[in-house]
């Protein structure tokens, strides 16, 4: 888990929209979201992301309400507000206390990137179009490890293997959107995480 940094106070609002994002992973997802925004290179002290400190979602939106809490008090020292507070977390096959979560956050103006069965699924489509349903998250691993040059593990990856085929992730989430339009969170593997690459990709152009 990353130390905290300190930023001097703005006076004046910067350009590139700020964002928070929480995750219910430890190494995976940090990894991911980190290893995008030096991609772009943009300044961390746009877009922060850590891991929420637990793997329950209601944990990932309660670090998010502590942040926004933190981030008024110090706006009025000068800090810049920020835009946008996004919780990363996964359904594992329905898991207890998932819609609680999501009505927190909803109910705080938050964002949710929301993977079934979990995140991995959202990195095997950098690889592959697949709508398959997976007996568990374990299974997806299996998969990458085989694709992911140099293998895959929740410990560590290359991320720069899995970014070189972003837009390959992107598209295939859009074409299986289009395939199944009626189906739910619980009923293919899906994913809403391109929606937040895409506000960080959106943070990129506005810093200018």
């Amino acid at each position: 888990m990353g130390k905290s940094v300190k930023r001097r106070p703005l006076k004046k609002r910067s350009t590139g929209k700020m964002i928070c994002i929480r995750t219910e992973g430890e190494n995976t997802e940090p990894e991911y979201f980190n290893g995008l925004i030096s991609q772009l290179r943009i300044p961390r002290s746009l877009v922060d992301c850590k891991f929420a400190g637990g793997s329950d979602p209601k944990t990932v939106v309660t670090a998010l309400i502590k942040e926004k809490k933190k981030n008024k008090e110090a706006a009025k020292k000068g800090y810049p507000l920020i835009d946008e507070f996004w919780a990363v977390f996964d359904t594992e096959a329905g898991r207890p206390g998932l819609g609680d979560a999501i009505k927190l956050a909803s109910s705080r103006g938050f964002n949710c990137a929301i993977s079934a069965p979990s995140f991995e699924y959202w990195i095997l489509l950098h690889y592959k179009k697949t709508a398959r349903p997976f007996c568990s998250c374990s299974e997806i691993e299996r998969e990458l490890k085989r694709l992911v040059r140099g293998g895959y593990s929740k410990s560590g990856y290359d991320v720069v293997d899995v970014l070189d085929r972003l837009s390959e992730a992107k598209g295939n989430i859009k074409q299986l959107r289009r395939e199944f339009v009626d189906h739910s969170l619980y009923d293919l593997p899906n994913t809403n995480v391109d929606e937040l690459v895409g506000v960080i990709e959106g943070a990129c152009a506005d810093k200018g």
